[in-house]
């Protein structure tokens, strides 16, 4: 074997190595093929929104050698879904490529298997979005992204990436969501009935879903007489309309120098400032420490 043979097949056995998953519907190690580009496919289930700029000056410079190879995985059926390199398989075919070199890894045939290897190739580059990663985490069936998913769709919510469409019926803060799923799921399902109400058929504003839940996870945990999403505090909080809301909520970040890891707090003691308005004294919600 030649000594240029024998280098490339110790890069190919390190980027296999690289690649190694530990997953049911994965079916034993990838292998190496040169493939017909028009054969392959693309889930849009999970792969991101493709970015014609950069696909447009890729095929301008089109290179083989930086090509590389794209991630592919093959079907029982015998088709092939690109797990990452969609955008380069875009070029390629606007360059007039008709071939390209695959490393190709035998699947279940389940799109959550797909989904689960993108998903995982992606977050060890860092290269994820928070909402394309919700995406994958939706069809490999993550918890608390499908618990989301239920609860935005029961509301009649559409999520949303940062963005995108900001009119309507819209939610584009998917980590606050994700992190409130996890973390307390009843609490999650209920600050966004009450968010969505407040919202009155318009977008659902991140402040809004990270305050409620905040503000209710605290009221939980010192046993306070009275839920934060209760009907009196709701009807409170809808009297005094989101702009009003919104500036006690970002008063309270400007006054109490909250830091990115308690601006929550901060903004929950906004809320909480609108609904003591009128209370006894002692029946007044104590504000939080942040």
């Amino acid at each position: 074997m030649s000594r240029r043979k024998k280098r490339k097949k110790q890069q190919q056995q390190q980027q296999a190595k690289e690649y190694e998953f530990n997953h049911p519907g994965v079916l034993g190690d990838p292998y190496y093929r040169v493939h017909k580009t028009n054969e392959l496919i693309v889930s849009r289930a999970y792969q991101r929104p493709l970015s014609q700029a950069w696909i447009n000056r890729t095929a301008k410079n089109w290179s083989d050698h930086l090509c590389g190879a794209i991630i592919v995985a093959k079907r029982p059926n015998g088709k092939f879904y690109v797990i990452d390199g969609q955008q380069r398989l875009e070029a390629a075919k606007i360059a007039d490529v008709k071939k390209i070199r695959c490393m190709i890894f035998l699947v279940d045939g389940k799109p959550a298997t797909e989904a689960h290897l993108f998903s995982k190739i992606n977050k060890e580059r860092t290269s994820l979005k928070p909402y394309d990663l919700y995406k994958s985490d939706l069809v490999t069936g993550v918890e608390d992204a499908v618990l989301v998913d239920d609860i935005c769709s029961k509301l009649d919510y559409e999520v949303m990436p940062k963005g995108g469409s900001t009119n309507g019926r819209s939610v584009i803060c998917i980590q606050k969501m994700r992190h409130w799923a996890k973390r307390d799921p009843q609490i999650f399902e209920d600050g966004m009935e009450v968010a969505a109400k407040l919202s009155d058929g318009k977008r659902i504003d991140n402040r809004l879903v990270s305050g409620l839940c905040y503000l209710e996870h605290n009221l939980k945990k010192v046993a306070w007489k009275e839920s934060a999403f209760s009907t009196r505090n709701v009807t409170r909080l809808k009297r005094a309309g989101l702009t009003k809301v919104f500036q006690f909520m970002e008063a309270a970040v400007m006054t109490e120098g909250a830091s990115a890891n308690n601006v929550p707090g901060a903004q929950a003691n906004g809320l909480i400032r609108i609904l003591n308005s009128g209370r006894r004294r002692d029946n007044r919600i104590p504000l939080l420490q942040v």
